[in-house]
């Protein structure tokens, strides 16, 4: 082990998994977490066998020599169940400072650059993966199994990564449970953080890591063939208040933009520690803004109001879908819209809102097509420009923006399929406010989503005709949410922006008043989604609320 003149401290690795003393309020249920982490049976890890069984190069890099901190990681990673590992130390200091006695750790220090330094560090690394540690991280004992369990499946994976937590001397707090790889999400901060096991191929691929996390989570992102991620936390860091560079984080996200040949910068989020990626738009681009009138002219023409007077965007036309036995009023308004020029009307027979939308994109020439309903009013100048931007992305299929009532209660920041039984809106019923960590990250960050409503949402022409417009079976609920899911299943992202803001003006639509036939049809959309369950929501959450908290275990 590691030497030096000072006794060893006894390690804190013990009290981590007792109960905090302090209950995190962010997140229900973390205790009861804790504690069930700590009755799990561990004997048969060791004993099981996988097709592929790599060996993990775990580096624990510092600056300085800790030997407590040494330590502490060093006790966690030898608990662990799987075997096929190695430890290197790598200590950026004066090499005279540090000796080992143990044959299986490997040491290297001495002071140099940080790009030598890394070099000489890979050097060392034999094993098939790299997990990048620092001193004080303490690694759960069934880490490796499960990472080495995740890969066996999908061994074409060039990194993988867990939830996490944070500890200091009153135990553990801040548990981080995370979505599956969410590129869109990952440019609007760094959710994957650690602990982060890459392969070796992607690590040279990537040009190392070179001290910055979120560098080095982007540039592996860029060369990976397929990320994985292990719903559990398997590892704890100590609390560290770190000082926070904005311009710093900034600038590696714009190198990413850069690598993939993007036109667009980064800007701060709406809280700290998030980011906003601004897009550019072409001047030529054009907006087709399609609504499915309901025969409430009072509604739509606060919609119409609301888009002319706030949205900055100017290259848009609008097409009302209305029912052909609209009332005699309804028809006046529409006839004026006309003659004004204000909108392209066109009648349909069948006044489902999917038909209806189907109907009005025919007669639409834009780029993208931006679905409305007519209780929407948008609210933000840019609501417009945030859902387009996005929505010109050829990674990206539909986009969503936040819709709330005008008593400022959040309703949808994106659908999770699962949720409230059928699908539903983390959040919605909350104040719309800057709040803790989960509130942010689900209601005040652009991320990827499984599904978007129609009521604010865009699609791109092609995309939207690759998925074959809106399901017209379906008569009301669901329609959105199925093209949604049809998109994701031609590989590509949907995206939430939380700075495309409408206000909703009507009342949601309860799933036990949808008739039989919807309802199976909109079994029939979500069963084998719910089966394997929403990619973008973790699987330790509970789906019976929408304010989020950990399943009973």
């Amino acid at each position: 082990m590691i030497k030096s003149n000072q006794s060893l401290p006894k390690s804190p690795f013990s009290f981590l998994f007792e109960a905090p003393n302090e209950k995190d309020e962010e997140l229900l249920g973390y205790e009861f977490y804790i504690e069930s982490k700590v009755s799990e049976n561990t004997d048969d890890e060791r004993e099981e066998r996988f097709i592929f069984m790599p060996t993990i190069s775990v580096c624990i890099i510092a600056d300085k020599f800790n030997e407590a901190g040494f330590r502490t990681t060093i006790d966690s990673i030898k608990a662990s169940t799987y075997s096929r590992f190695e430890i290197i130390v790598a200590i950026n200091d004066e090499e005279k400072r540090v000796k080992l006695d143990d044959e299986n750790i490997r040491l290297v220090c001495g002071k140099e650059s940080t790009k030598n330094f890394m070099k000489r560090v890979r050097e060392a690394v034999s094993g098939e993966f790299i997990l990048i540690l620092k001193p004080y991280d303490i690694l759960d004992k069934s880490a490796f199994y499960h990472v080495v369990k995740a890969l066996s499946k999908r061994i074409s994976a060039d990194a993988i990564y867990s939830d996490s937590d944070t500890y200091n001397k009153k135990g553990r707090f801040a548990p981080l449970f995370k979505p599956n790889f969410s590129p869109d999400t990952l440019k609007s901060l760094n959710f994957i953080g650690f602990p982060f096991w890459v392969s070796t191929r992607a690590y040279d691929a990537a040009k190392g890591y070179l001290y910055n996390d979120y560098d080095y989570v982007l540039r592996v992102a860029n060369v990976a063939k397929s990320i994985l991620h292990v719903p559990g936390i398997l590892l704890s860091r100590i609390d560290v208040k770190e000082n926070e560079n904005n311009g710093e984080e900034r600038s590696v996200i714009d190198a990413a933009l850069v690598a993939e040949n993007k036109r667009a910068h980064t800007v701060n989020g709406m809280y700290r520690g998030s980011y906003r990626v601004r897009y550019a738009i072409k001047s030529a681009i054009k907006a087709s803004i399609v609504i499915a009138a309901d025969d409430n002219v009072k509604a739509l023409r606060r919609c119409l109001e609301s888009i002319e007077d706030v949205t900055l965007f100017d290259n848009y036309k609008l097409i009302i879908a209305a029912d052909a036995k609209s009332s005699s009023i309804s028809k006046r308004y529409y006839s004026a819209l006309t003659n004004g020029r204000a909108a392209k009307v066109v009648y349909c027979e069948n006044a489902a809102v999917p038909s209806m939308l189907n109907i009005g994109v025919k007669e639409a020439d834009g780029d993208i097509f931006v679905f409305l309903s007519p209780h929407t009013e948008p609210i933000t100048p840019e609501w417009l420009n945030a859902i387009a931007e996005l929505a010109l992305q050829p990674h990206i299929g539909a986009v969503g923006g936040k819709l709330k009532t005008p008593t400022n209660m959040l309703v949808s920041c994106g659908t999770v399929v699962g949720l409230n039984g059928q699908f539903g809106f983390p959040y919605s019923g909350a104040y719309d406010a800057i709040g803790g960590h989960y509130m942010n990250f689900y209601t005040n960050t652009i991320r990827n989503v499984s599904a978007v409503r129609y009521e604010c949402m865009a699609i791109e022409r092609d995309v939207f005709n690759l998925a074959g417009g809106f399901d017209e079976s379906f008569e009301t609920l669901g329609f959105d949410t199925d093209i949604c899911l049809r998109i994701l299943n031609k590989r590509l992202y949907n995206v939430y922006t939380p700075y495309a803001v409408a206000f909703i003006h009507e009342d949601e639509i309860k799933a036990e008043e949808l008739s039989e036939k919807n309802m199976l049809r909109l079994e029939d959309t979500l069963r084998d989604f719910k089966k394997s369950g929403d990619p973008y929501f973790n699987v330790n959450f509970s789906t019976e609320k929408t304010i989020l908290q950990l399943k009973e275990r």
